[in-house]
């Protein structure tokens, strides 16, 4: 008599396909330039924070090692216009921020929106005291 193991043979598991956090396809909508930025940040996340964003959440530790190859990427200010921001659309921020929360939502990502905000608050702060400044008086 046949054992259940030999009557019943696992097929052999087709590998996964690669994760599609574009469902709907906007990047193609995003100008050359910005669909570049997108794809760099999908393959910084990729080759650099995929591999060791497990052993800092278990560690609850952030990867300093890794900021000065994120400033690198310079994405200070994506999707800000002003201020010496780099500029780009609101959908090229969505899918920035995207990239990055498909591979580490908790490290990067949030703490790039945390910075941007608060460079853009403080140089948005010192243009107010500067615009609100009465005027020197003029000596005769």
């Amino acid at each position: 008599m046949a054992t259940l193991t030999e009557t019943k043979a696992r097929p052999q598991r087709k590998p996964l396909p690669p994760p599609n956090s574009d469902f709907y396809q906007l990047a193609e909508t995003l100008a050359p330039e910005e669909l570049a930025v997108v794809k760099q940040v999908r393959a910084f996340m990729e080759s650099k924070v995929a591999p060791i964003a497990t052993k800092y959440w278990a560690d609850d530790a952030f990867p300093f090692e890794l900021l000065p190859a994120f400033k690198e990427l310079n994405l200070g200010g994506v999707g800000m216009q002003g201020y010496g921001c780099q500029g780009g659309s609101a959908l090229l921020f969505g899918l920035v921020a995207m990239e990055m929360s498909r591979v580490d939502s908790r490290h990067l990502r949030a703490r790039s929106r945390i910075i941007s905000d608060v460079v853009m608050e403080h140089d948005k702060s010192i243009l107010t005291i500067q615009l609100n400044r009465p005027a020197k008086k003029s000596r005769p």
